[in-house]
């Protein structure tokens, strides 16, 4: 999972703190690839992204087949 997505998913990284109960100098200081600690974090607080993100992952890329 990367930090983009979930900012994404959420809009901002002020409403993406807010979601998660974290400062928003936390999400601005996690690396693009977010680490398995902030992954539990999310999955543990909002199911909701992990299942959003596994179903962007699931997904085969455009123009091939599995």
């Amino acid at each position: 999972m990367n930090k983009a997505f979930v900012v994404s998913f959420f809009g901002y990284p002020a409403s993406a703190a807010k979601a998660l109960g974290a400062a928003r100098s936390t999400i601005h200081a996690w690396p693009e690839k977010l680490p398995d600690s902030a992954i539990g974090r999310i999955a543990r607080l909002r199911p909701d992204v992990l299942r959003a993100w596994w179903d962007q992952e699931a997904k085969p890329p455009r123009g091939r087949s599995r």
